[in-house]
């Protein structure tokens, strides 16, 4: 299914890299305090999309972290807005 998945992608233009090691999960981990599910793991373990429109898991600059982070938050963010 996995692969059905990546051919499918790159049909639609979608580039791969190398998928990340367990290092840079444990990284992204302790960097943004999240746990990918465990298809999506599988998944980024053999490849990671690297096309406009997918996270850069690798890049950890500052703009970049953060740009992450603000994705991440921002479906509490908007929970909490409509709560006011």
């Amino acid at each position: 299914m996995k692969n059905e998945i990546v051919d499918m992608l790159k049909l639609k233009g979608i580039e791969f890299a190398e998928g990340l090691s367990e290092q840079e999960f444990i990284r992204i981990k302790q960097e943004y305090n999240i746990e990918f599910p465990k298809e999506l793991k599988e998944f980024y373990t053999n490849v990671m999309p690297v096309s406009k429109g997918f996270y850069n898991w690798r890049d950890f600059k500052p703009e970049n972290v953060q740009y992450i982070k603000g994705a991440i938050e921002r479906p509490f963010n908007d929970i909490y807005e409509m709560a006011d």
